[in-house]
């Protein structure tokens, strides 16, 4: 770390001439580089789908991560979709080349991050004007820098940090002059992922979605919260089933947990071999119980019944859920969610059930 924040305050010694803003229609060519995360990435969705509207002539490239391809390789916004990992580097040198030869109009950063390797990889791409979202306040902390003076980037926005991520990133409209046509997060679920999650769900009743497990684990229910969430739902929701979702890391913490209960009332979670299938399942369910992870941002693209446990911070606030019918319970904690309020988290599940 020490030796990265030298290296980003000598690269901002000398201050780089801003170039004038673009002209829109001597614009052509795009690339937009995105989050890492698959949830962020879904957060993206309105600004890619902006973008498009704003230039639906030019030529709009994506860059992501392998992992969050599958997410808009069927995107009707963009052209040409590329993926990077972090540790393939002879792959990375050969895509900096595919792309610095593209020589793009525009280039838009809207990863969320300070990080070196990326800040060298757009540096020698070129573009012909650069526009990035500020980066997180505690990477901005953590180098000593701000986004404003890399002196990669001719203007930044998002810079007020209290916003909702969304609406950061969707103020690339208001630098062109452009109203989105819509808010709405975009997951498209194929017709094949409906279809198999109704073979595996039980129809007649309500159906409750739980995820204990957070992006962070901080932000990860424990095993003995999750069984006294479990036992109190079955409790006052006898009729209900409770579908349980895990990631596939978090299968063996889930089997310890289903070990506690003798209940045709809770389904274990089918195998799953890609996030619409997950997406899909979700989309059956009355209701979706869950920290704050990709899970969240899913249940908002399909405009499903949430009810959220996170810490109350502004960092997790900036992503909260944007479906019509939601709650957030606040953990007593700032920083995790060790403490629960299991009682009004009920009180929204019947609150939400009778919408």
């Amino acid at each position: 770390m020490i030796k990265s924040k030298h290296i980003f305050n000598l690269l901002t010694q000398t201050k780089k001439k801003r170039r004038s803003p673009p002209s829109k229609t001597n614009i052509k060519s795009i690339l937009i580089i995105t989050y890492d995360a698959l949830g962020d990435l879904i957060v993206t969705t309105p600004a890619i789908r902006a973008v498009r509207e704003i230039f639906p002539d030019a030529r709009i490239d994506l860059l992501v991560h392998e992992r969050n391809k599958i997410i808009v390789e069927n995107s009707s916004h963009c052209n040409q979709i590329y993926s990077h990992t972090k540790k393939d580097y002879s792959k990375s040198w050969s895509l900096l080349l595919t792309l610095r030869s593209k020589k793009y109009d525009l280039l838009l950063d809207f990863f969320g991050r300070i990080n070196l390797r990326m800040y060298f990889f757009i540096n020698i791409l070129r573009a012909n004007y650069a526009i990035a979202i500020r980066k997180e306040e505690y990477h901005e902390n953590k180098y000593d820098i701000k986004t404003a003076d890399l002196p990669i980037y001719d203007h930044v926005i998002g810079n007020n940090q209290t916003k909702h991520t969304r609406d950061r990133l969707l103020e690339i409209t208001d630098y062109f002059n452009h109203k989105p046509s819509s808010l709405r997060y975009e997951f498209n679920l194929p017709l094949w992922a409906k279809q198999k999650a109704q073979t595996f769900l039980p129809k007649g009743n309500d159906i409750i979605a739980f995820n204990f497990f957070g992006s962070r684990e901080n932000n990860t229910l424990t095993p003995s919260q999750s069984i006294d969430l479990i036992r109190d739902f079955l409790t006052k929701f006898p009729q209900s089933k409770i579908l349980l979702i895990a990631p596939p890391n978090r299968e063996r913490c889930l089997s310890d947990i289903l070990s506690n209960f003798n209940t045709d009332s809770i389904l274990a979670p089918p195998v799953t071999t890609n996030i619409y299938e997950v997406g899909a399942l979700l989309d059956s369910c009355n209701l979706v119980l869950s920290p704050s992870t990709s899970i969240v941002h899913i249940g908002s693209a399909l405009n499903k019944k949430m009810i959220v446990i996170q810490p109350d911070n502004y960092f997790y606030n900036t992503f909260n859920p944007t479906s019509d019918n939601f709650r957030i319970s606040y953990s007593i904690s700032e920083n995790d969610i060790s403490e629960i309020n299991t009682s009004q988290i009920i009180q929204f599940a019947e609150e939400l059930l009778k919408v």
